[in-house]
């Protein structure tokens, strides 16, 4: 299962074969095959699959294929190579901040003299200067010009040095690639104690959950016989990721329950727990009435 979330967020496609079955026909067997050596096309009457090396072709029944965003519902897309652009922008951005701190102080400049330096004179110049004011753990010191050398500063403006900033962007970018919220990546700078629980509900909504609903929607599809459809599911237990809303979906349950909305195993069912002998009845409070009812006080 790791390997296949792996390859689908990487590549956009993931591929288990099913490699054997019993006498039954049930699967027994699953095996994992590298995206890239895959390859399918869209028959007449299915889709078919075969792996680099063989020339079988193998229906889509045999084969769980995990797909991320799709434009034609065959192949899902890499969200690596839609986004290079992105990503060789933020390596860009990093290469040249590693470079900004290994050669040099907060600001450069121009050394200035009327006269011409001579060759000795110019090498020993650069030769101070590399070992003696070049590089971060120099910032700061005085220089010691002789020989009529003006120095004039240029310095970089604040917007362009706001590293900090820029690899935050970069982090908030990457992140949204996948829809992940800031604070699961590190970046705290959108976040409070207040709002760190609401994100994590967003997580599973917005993130996590359309990836469950393709690993289960393909495993009903692929692992079960036509027969056993209405009766087994997949179903992948996010309860643990929702442990903190827990007070919101009791209330919300009551509330349901009391107004005849919904009743006990439509409840256990939500939580994907098995329904009891009467748990089908609807039930509402009647301790309520009309205000304009007149035979109140009889």
């Amino acid at each position: 299962r790791s390997v296949l979330m792996a390859s689908a967020l990487l590549r956009g496609n993931a591929y288990a074969f099913i490699t054997e079955r019993d006498s039954k026909q049930y699967p027994t067997r699953l095996d994992f095959v590298l995206p890239q050596n895959v390859s399918l096309w869209e028959g007449d009457d299915d889709v078919y699959y075969s792996i680099l090396g063989s020339s079988a072709r193998i229906p889509s029944r045999d084969v769980v294929h995990i797909k991320g965003l799709s434009t034609n519902g065959l192949l899902g897309i890499s969200p690596i190579r839609q986004h290079a652009r992105l990503l060789d922008l933020s390596g860009n951005s990093l290469d040249f901040a590693r470079s900004f701190y290994k050669n040099g102080c907060r600001t450069t400049g121009v050394f200035k003299t009327a006269d011409k330096l001579s060759d000795v004179a110019y090498n020993r110049l650069y030769s101070q200067l590399r070992d003696n004011y070049f590089g971060t753990k120099n910032v700061g010191k005085p220089l010691l010009l002789e020989g009529g050398l003006d120095y004039s500063a240029v310095t970089i403006p604040p917007e362009d040095a706001q590293f900090i900033a820029t690899r935050l962007q970069s982090v908030d970018e990457i992140a949204a690639i996948y829809g992940v919220p800031p604070h699961m990546v590190g970046n705290q700078s959108h976040s409070t104690y207040s709002n760190n629980e609401q994100q994590n509900l967003e997580l599973y909504n917005l993130t996590l959950r359309p990836w469950i609903v393709a690993f289960e929607a393909e495993l009903n599809d692929k692992l079960f016989l036509e027969r056993e459809k209405s009766s087994l599911y997949v179903d992948i237990d996010a309860k643990g990721l929702l442990r903190a809303d827990t007070a919101a979906r009791t209330n919300f349950y009551r509330e349901m329950y009391y107004i005849g909305a919904m009743n006990a195993n439509e409840i256990r069912a939500c939580e994907d727990l098995d329904g009891y002998e009467g748990g089908d009845v609807f039930y509402r409070q009647t301790n309520l009435e009309p205000v304009n009812n007149d035979n109140h006080g009889e």
